[in-house]
């Protein structure tokens, strides 16, 4: 028996054959493609001309069904979005709150229009003591955020920004 086999080399020299082999086809397999859209005439001279210098083509549609059609779902509401930072003008003397919820934006502007509730917010106060009214039509969704923490660092920097009255 020799040296070689005893420990394993042929072994070893066979599976370092077989690997270079195998890395020889998969670069042989691995040729660029190049997605090209499909217009008669055209795209078959352009093929041609990749094909000489080794990339393959495909083609893709550009005028699809869902790009005729748009949007096929109806976008979601202010009212009915989650994770808002808002805004909030008094209907009678123009003062603005911003404000932030994980809730949907139409509820949080119910809790603000409730002035019969033991704990009030700033707009709630406002309210309660002038009796003004919340414009809910000029209610507005600033910007929308699913993160807690961003969110309402995005509601500081509003509040920075803007310098609202009542908060």
């Amino acid at each position: 028996m020799t040296t070689t086999k005893r420990h394993g080399c042929a072994k070893f020299w066979r599976n370092t054959e077989r690997t270079r082999e195998a890395a020889s086809t998969k670069q042989q397999q691995c040729t660029p493609s190049v997605p090209l859209p499909y217009v008669q005439g055209v795209k078959e001279k352009i093929s041609c001309a990749f094909h000489k210098q080794g990339i393959n083509t495909y083609h893709v549609l550009f005028n699809t069904l869902r790009s005729q059609l748009g949007h096929p779902k109806d976008p979601t509401t202010d009212g009915k979005k989650c994770g808002v930072i808002y805004k909030l003008e008094c209907a009678d003397c123009k003062k603005v709150y911003i404000g932030e919820t994980s809730r949907p934006f139409n509820v949080r502007l119910k809790e603000h229009s409730n002035t019969t509730r033991s704990t009030l917010s700033a707009v709630g106060e406002h309210l309660r003591e002038t009796c003004h009214n919340v414009e809910e039509r000029k209610a507005a969704v600033i910007a929308r955020e699913e993160n807690n923490f961003r969110r309402r660092i995005c509601e500081a920097l509003e509040i920075l920004r803007q310098s609202p009255t009542l908060n």
